[in-house]
């Protein structure tokens, strides 16, 4: 997988250990820099077209970090049910909320990605439908509870146990819901010119 790369670097501009992670079991390598960028949106704009654009004001926002065979990789995940972006929770009460409201229901977890050099950009986007199992109040408050949904869209991962265990059905990629469309990274940096 080295190769893929050629002679750029790929650089992630990203917090996220489960980005990270994702990465480095593609084998993709690559090199985190810091994106401390508030993550701010017209409301009244499409919740669908929210994760693309966030992913292209990061990649703006860490431009200047680039340098000739540099590609910066930006991302944004939300959770979207009936119309309504579920985003991180900011606290416990709006987590158990947030849990209670995808339990026996189905969502959307959508990516959008941005690829930028000092010649090239490409923006991406993927989405995903998520159908949980019924999640009893106990279910939810213990995984509240562990601390887990704290950074995660729509208050929980999908690698931590109320995804394992608790998840019906998953249509579209599985990585995409973890937070990165590995099979687009993979797909844009293979043919990247």
């Amino acid at each position: 997988m080295n190769d893929i790369l050629g002679k750029n670097q790929l650089l992630l501009a990203s917090k996220s250990p489960r980005r990270s992670t994702l990465l480095e079991s593609a084998g993709i390598p690559f090199k985190v820099i810091k994106c401390d960028w508030d993550e701010v949106y017209d409301p009244e704009m499409s919740v669908h077209s929210i994760p693309q654009f966030l992913a292209y004001q990061k990649a703006l926002f860490v431009k200047d970090q680039l340098s000739k065979n540099h590609i910066i990789l930006t991302a944004d995940t939300v959770v979207v049910q009936n119309g309504k972006l579920l985003g991180k929770p900011k606290d416990k009460d709006e987590a158990i909320k947030t849990l209670t409201s995808l339990s026996n229901k189905s969502h959307t977890v959508i990516t959008g990605t941005t690829f930028m050099s000092d010649s090239k950009i490409i923006n991406t986007s993927c989405s995903s439908t998520v159908e949980f199992c019924e999640l009893s109040n106990k279910e939810i408050v213990n995984y509240v509870e562990e601390g887990a949904p704290f950074d995660k869209a729509g208050s929980y991962g999908i690698q931590d146990w109320i995804g394992i265990c608790k998840i019906k059905s998953i249509k579209g990629s599985y990585h995409n819901v973890m937070g990165l469309p590995t099979h687009i990274v993979y797909s844009v940096l293979k043919s990247w010119k």
